[in-house]
């Protein structure tokens, strides 16, 4: 808590202004692109992290989740990509933390699933990379804490292991779906620093192993640049005031902008489009170093003119999946430029949702879209309702509920709750129903799980 005082301090100093609206900027970028971020993947093997444990989640409470968040997770992944193929969008951004904690099984899942759907919608998907992607419960460098976290059996991803991942996967996006408006793509795979390739694991968030990648494209007239930018890149975490120096990764983000960096990568890169749209896992707001320069750095190097920006952004876990967007002022004078910034959120947590960015009368709108628009809360809860006559197993030796038995409620924080029975009779529900009430389990099982998640107590 502290150090989120400490940070908002630094960030009125910075001159980084925030407003809060229903719209953006004037700013048309001729695309209508889907976000979703944070579904955060979580390894059914025990590890042995004090970052996930039943007293850590009484601090922050997305340490853990429900054992239907986690169990269903990528399976309400797909069913959300289902719901985006039906809004005819033109890409769609994942923006980070598709896995809790860079295990093995949980960033080859996810990318399945990605791939999967990517195929049956016909439409290109781009990953940025998030801080729970490859740092053991998103802040844990070391690796003691990611064998802990993930296991002997299972393993770890490394972040140059995921960089790789993640080229090939957007790069295949672009090759096999970028249609007759996704003109051209490049990343900065080809170009990675001896540093990056010759560090050790535990070093490779911040010796310059970064994945950035420009995308261009020309839709409905407007040509633009789509920005890929890793915010976990922390090489120039030590250039920021005392009051902020912190070697808990995962607390803020970062991308490299002194010397031979991710910043200097872009710019060496970037054309003249008219508009730039930057997708990041942190949003702005976490980005933003005091530093000698123009105020905002980095996040005020990649900007386009004045009024040329569309930022987007997940990871903040924010509670209601609203139509409020928020539009930046960096810098002053000749320096000082706009960008909108449309952030997602976690569409795992609170209302499990997505979000569409399109631009209408050449201001940019967000609209969010719940996993359960069509079947409605009442319809679910009337569901759920009738599951009673199910025989379940017991997670504990006390009385409790047929939601506690599926792993919907806050019975997890009983250090006696048997995660592997809840995980079972999640299963035996899905299948013994069909597959379209299956589909309608998982939604409204998701809904009712992140809704009661939401209302546990915590210190953050």
């Amino acid at each position: 808590m502290k150090a989120s005082i400490l940070f908002l301090i630094a960030l009125t100093l910075s001159g980084c202004s925030i407003f809060r609206s229903n719209i953006g900027t004037k700013l048309d970028t001729g695309l209508s692109i889907a976000l979703i971020a944070d579904t955060q993947v979580t390894s059914p093997y025990k590890g042995k992290n004090k970052f996930r444990t039943i007293e850590a989640d009484f601090i922050v409470n997305v340490a853990i989740r429900t054992t239907a968040q986690e169990e269903l997770s990528l399976k309400h992944l797909r069913l959300l990509l289902e719901d985006i193929g039906e809004q005819n969008v033109d890409i769609i951004t994942y923006l980070g933390d598709g896995a809790n904690s860079g295990c093995k099984d949980e960033v080859s899942g996810f990318f399945k699933v990605l791939e999967e759907s990517r195929a049956r919608l016909q439409k290109p998907l781009f990953f940025v990379i998030g801080n729970h992607d490859y740092l053991a419960t998103g802040n844990q460098p070391s690796i003691e804490a990611l064998e802990d976290t993930c296991s002997e059996k299972n393993g770890f991803v490394s972040k140059l292991d995921l960089i790789r991942i993640v080229q090939k996967f957007n790069l295949d996006s672009f090759n096999q779906y970028k249609g007759d408006y996704l003109l051209s793509f490049k990343d900065n795979v080809e170009d990675l620093s001896n540093e990056c390739l010759l560090s050790i694991v535990e070093n490779q968030q911040k010796s310059g192993c970064f994945y950035g990648a420009i995308i261009t494209y020309l839709k409905n007239g407007i040509s633009g640049e789509l920005i890929l930018a890793d915010s976990s890149d922390y090489k120039d975490i030590d250039v920021q005031p005392a009051l902020l120096r912190n070697d808990f990764y995962g607390h803020r983000g970062s991308i490299s902008w002194k010397g031979e960096s991710q910043t200097s990568w872009f710019i060496s890169n970037f054309g003249n489009p008219t508009v730039r749209i930057i997708a990041t896992h942190y949003p702005i707001e976490n980005l933003a170093y005091v530093s000698a320069g123009p105020i905002g750095r980095p996040g005020d190097l990649l900007l386009k003119g004045r009024h040329s920006n569309l930022w987007l952004t997940g990871h903040s876990h924010e509670k209601n999946a609203d139509d409020v967007i928020f539009t930046h002022k960096i810098g002053s004078g000749d320096e000082k430029r706009f960008t909108t910034q449309i952030n997602v959120g976690s569409t795992t947590d609170f209302t499990p949702h997505f979000s569409i960015a399109t631009s209408v009368e050449k201001r940019v709108i967000k609209k969010s879209f719940t996993s359960i628009e069509k079947i409605g809360s009442k319809s679910c809860e009337l569901m759920l309702d009738s599951l009673g006559a199910f025989d379940l197993l017991q997670v504990l030796d006390v009385q409790h509920s047929q939601q506690d038995r599926l792993g919907l409620t806050g019975l997890y924080r009983n250090k006696n709750y048997n995660t592997e029975n809840a995980r079972r009779n999640i299963n035996t529900l899905l299948d013994s129903v069909s597959e379209d009430d299956k589909g309608k389990l998982i939604r409204c099982m998701m809904y009712e799980a992140s809704k009661n998640e939401s209302e546990l107590r915590s210190v953050l």
